[in-house]
């Protein structure tokens, strides 16, 4: 049974980082762990990673000690399951906008009594093999991390009782889409994102539930972690994008 390392370090109140890979690439997903980032999002909402290779991401992720979180595409039972049968070690669920959507994504992420996920012997579970598999779900259960991202104002208004859903480990920002829903998209700058951004942290800090929010900026990640984020994740393109081009810029001043 593999721990969870990420969600320790979480409990624990330490800063995690991870990479969110809409590339479909087992090696990226080898080399993020290579340069100590904690964690990855196998990103099956927005990327181009079809379950098959999401399988062989999350390999990957458990041979170099990484951690395997994925974006579902949906918060629905059949598709949260068969991530998690995969061997995802955890499940980020998109459009959490109420109580009632965070307690779907909780009982389809975990074993009775926490949930309703459904039981046949897995990755999670060593297939049943290693011990009963009856005696494995417990410990399935307590290595399971559930996100819930909040990315639109709908779900800002129920803050405070989203971050306190028993089973809830991490309330995740995500920027984009709650640009859009409040009518400035991708302007993320905007002051009205900035304060709801700065309003959803200030609710989960009172509620001593984990924040997690997507960044690129170093910057901005120094501000989100001073304010009390435990939990930042970059994404896979927007570093190569990073590197290639200080490469290049350098490459092209020194040919001069």
């Amino acid at each position: 049974m593999r721990s969870n390392r990420t969600k320790q370090k979480l409990f624990a109140k330490q800063n995690v980082w991870g990479v969110f890979m809409q590339l479909p690439s087992p090696e990226l997903v080898e080399v993020s762990a290579l340069v100590g980032y904690d964690f990855v999002v196998v990103d099956c909402e927005h990327g181009a990673i079809s379950e098959d290779v999401a399988a062989h991401m999350i390999r990957a992720a458990d041979a170099a000690g990484i951690t395997p979180l994925v974006r579902v595409p949906r918060n629905e039972a059949p598709t949260i399951l068969r991530y998690l049968d995969r061997g995802a070690q955890g499940i980020m669920v998109p459009q959490v906008n109420s109580v009632a959507d965070a307690k779907r994504a909780v009982e389809a992420s975990r074993y009775f009594p926490a949930g309703r996920r459904g039981i046949a012997p897995n990755r999670a579970s060593d297939y049943g093999l290693a011990r009963e598999l009856k005696d494995a779900l417990a410990d399935v259960n307590a290595e399971t991390l559930v996100l819930v991202q909040l990315e639109n104002r709908n779900g800002v208004e129920y803050i405070a009782e989203i971050a306190q859903t028993e089973g809830v480990d991490v309330v995740f920002i995500g920027p984009g889409d709650l640009s859009q829903s409040l009518g400035k998209p991708a302007q993320f700058d905007a002051p009205e994102l900035h304060d709801t951004i700065t309003r959803i942290i200030r609710a989960c800090v009172q509620a001593q539930v984990p924040i997690g929010i997507y960044t690129g900026d170093s910057a901005d990640a120094r501000r989100y972690a001073e304010a009390g984020v435990l939990m930042q994740a970059v994404g896979d393109i927007g570093l190569f994008a990073a590197a290639a081009r200080t490469f290049l810029q350098g490459a092209r001043a020194r040919a001069r």
